[in-house]
């Protein structure tokens, strides 16, 4: 019997969620938001009404803008507002037609630390079958799953309060076809910090974007894109690498991010970037050097260099400089 009680469901969205459409037992969700159900979303998310939980596999991605409104037809969900792409594709901007929510597998990590990747009992629920589309969900907490073959799967999805290190079985490549979202509270290490031993290339698929809100470390390793991803660095995230160059449109070696067309890189002002090397370095990231071949950060937030190396002069606020270092 209906009482009119409110219920206990709330998903805690970080801003505004005006825009709702029901598909079944499908409830889209439109808006400005960033995280909903302690997940990374960009504007636009699913829930199942049954159990009123996040879909974790529809993520489409709306980013530079909200969702303004939605509509649902009988095999795609109608999207229009002021984002500026969507599912990583620049061109869909302002509308948006996606494909209904579906059911590729979730499983999420309940391994120790240092547990096996590969092991299907390091999962729930027991991930013995491992599949391209698959979800693979890290909860808060810390994450330190090792062996981790070459792999193609749907999506990384890491929640708030989350901090993942990966490490692989050698130098292996985990390829994600699906929009992944570091939220402001979570932190993603592509190889243990201090121990660079088999890093992991996360590489992105074709049209798939990659948002960082908090910390990604890409260490020795990288991440790649492709002509048609995004790579967002958005205000108050960190971005750690280990080449000076940082980020860049060639394939130009580990510790960077690579492969992604530069048009489709955003650094929000406001960022922050740690340049952590034993080597000698040039212009960090093209800091302070328009005209060159990657696109130039604007003014940062913090800039923070562990090198012996020279110290670009567009930081704002603070610039640490590790014991041992020093300034040119």
């Amino acid at each position: 019997m209906s009482t009119g009680v409110v219920t206990a469901w709330n998903p805690a969205p970080n801003s505004i969620a005006p825009q709702l459409a029901v598909s079944g037992t499908t409830l889209y969700v439109g808006g400005a938001f960033t995280t909903i159900a302690g997940q990374g979303r960009n504007g636009i998310a699913a829930f199942d009404v049954s159990t009123n939980s996040l879909n974790m596999t529809w993520n489409p991605n709306a980013g530079g803008g909200p969702v303004n409104a939605l509509a649902v037809g009988p095999t795609w969900v109608y999207a229009g507002g002021s984002f500026t792409f969507m599912s990583g594709d620049p061109t869909k901007r302002n509308f948006a037609a996606i494909s209904l929510a579906s059911g590729a597998a979730t499983y999420t990590w309940q391994g120790a630390a240092g547990a096996d990747w590969q092991v299907a009992g390091n999962w729930t629920p027991s991930r013995t079958t491992p599949a391209a589309n698959d979800i693979l969900q890290f909860n808060a907490g810390t994450h330190t799953p090792t062996n981790i073959p070459t792999q193609t799967i749907g999506q990384l999805s890491i929640a708030a309060g989350a901090t993942v290190s990966l490490r692989g079985s050698a130098t292996n490549t985990l390829t994600v076809n699906g929009n992944m979202t570091i939220p402001p509270s979570a932190r993603l290490d592509l190889a243990w910090d201090g121990t660079p031993t088999n890093p992991i290339t996360l590489s992105m698929g074709a049209g798939f974007g990659c948002t960082v809100q908090g910390t990604l470390n890409v260490s020795t390793a990288s991440i790649v894109g492709t002509a048609t991803s995004n790579f967002t660095l958005s205000a108050g995230a960190t971005l750690m690498t280990a080449r000076d160059d940082g980020i860049n449109g060639t394939a130009a070696g580990n510790g960077s991010v690579q492969g992604f067309a530069l048009a489709n890189i955003t650094y929000d002002a406001g960022a922050n970037y740690v340049l952590k090397t034993e080597a000698a370095v040039d212009v960090p990231m093209n800091t302070g050097n328009a005209g060159g071949t990657k696109p130039p950060i604007p003014t940062m937030n913090n800039l923070t260099i562990w090198s012996n190396a020279a110290l670009p002069a567009r930081a704002r606020n603070s610039v640490a400089v590790q014991a041992g270092c020093r300034t040119v």
